[in-house]
């Protein structure tokens, strides 16, 4: 048996928490304004072979053609998002200045996952180096 001091805390941005708190009798949900910024979707035309090649490409597509901003990528786990990240910096190692975009900036790979250490995580919220 649990003490009174036992607290969960779950958090989500898709989970329905009505049906969790009715699930979890006498637990409460509290909800918390996210933030919005505006985002451009892009879409293919037809299904890719590969959604991994195809999303690389698009990466290097929108840091070459667009001006300098952000670009976020959801992948299915650790294994995927470790290989985007190697697939990304091998060709920024490859290309050299090539990499830079239209904006003139190097491109900057920062991955996060679940099993990360949180101290890595928060790297993300780094502003990235000169350049």
């Amino acid at each position: 048996k649990r003490g009174s001091d036992f607290r969960l805390i779950v958090m989500s941005a898709t989970l329905d928490a009505g049906k969790f708190v009715t699930y979890l009798k006498g637990a409460r949900a509290a909800y918390v304004q996210g933030r919005t910024y505006p985002i451009k979707l892009s879409y293919t035309a037809r299904p890719e072979e590969s959604y991994m090649d195809a999303a690389l490409n698009a990466v290097l597509q929108v840091h070459n053609e667009e001006p300098a901003g952000d670009v976020l990528v959801f992948l299915t786990g650790q294994d995927e998002i470790e290989s985007m990240e190697r697939l990304l910096n091998d060709r920024i190692a490859a290309a050299g200045k090539a990499t830079s975009g239209s904006s003139g900036q190097r491109l900057f790979v920062a991955s996060i996952y679940a099993s990360m250490p949180p101290d890595q995580q928060m790297r993300v919220f780094d502003p990235p180096p000169e350049g």
